[in-house]
C-alpha cells in the first residue's frame, strides 16, 4: 500500500521597527526637527503595513519615505545626516520578506513645553501593532 503525504508550509509576516523609540532633545518653538524609523519583513511572507499614525498630528508628523541617500555633510536641513529625496503623506505599503522602508518623522514644537508622543504602525503581523 502505497500512500501519499504532502506538506505545506505557510509564510508568516513579521514586522520590526527600528529604532524602538524617538528622541529629539531640546528644540526652538517654532523650529523642526527630523529622524528616521526603519520598517522591516524579518518574516517569510509579505507584510502589509496598513497605516502608520501619531498620537499628536499637531507636534509631530510622519512620511515615508521612498528613497533615501546618505549626506557626509549633514547639510540636509534636519539636523541629521539622512536627506528624503522623496516623500509622502503615509498610506499603504507592501515589503517583501527582508525588505524596508524608511518613514520620517518630524517634531514641530509650538510651545516651550515637553512634548510626548506614539506612532502606531499597523500590519498584518499576527503580534499586532507595533507603537514607538
Amino acid at each position: 500500500m502505497l500512500v501519499f503525504a504532502g506538506l505545506y508550509v505557510t509564510g508568516m509576516a513579521n514586522i520590526s521597527v527600528s529604532p524602538d523609540s524617538l528622541s529629539f532633545g531640546n528644540n526652538y518653538v517654532g523650529s523642526s526637527s527630523s529622524d528616521t524609523v526603519m520598517v522591516t519583513n524579518s518574516g517569510t511572507d509579505l507584510l502589509e503595513v496598513y497605516s502608520a499614525t501619531v498620537s499628536d498630528s499637531m507636534h509631530f508628523a510622519v512620511s515615508l519615505l521612498d528613497s533615501m541617500a546618505y549626506s557626509s555633510s549633514g547639510n540636509d536641513g534636519t539636523g541629521n545626516h539622512w536627506a528624503p529625496s522623496d516623500n509622502r503623506d503615509v498610506e499603504s505599503f507592501t515589503l517583501s520578506p527582508g525588505e524596508s522602508r524608511y518613514m520620517l518623522v518630524t517634531f514641530s514644537p509650538s510651545d516651550a513645553m515637553e512634548y510626548n508622543g506614539t506612532i502606531t504602525i499597523s500590519s498584518n503581523a499576527p503580534s499586532g501593532d507595533v507603537v514607538i
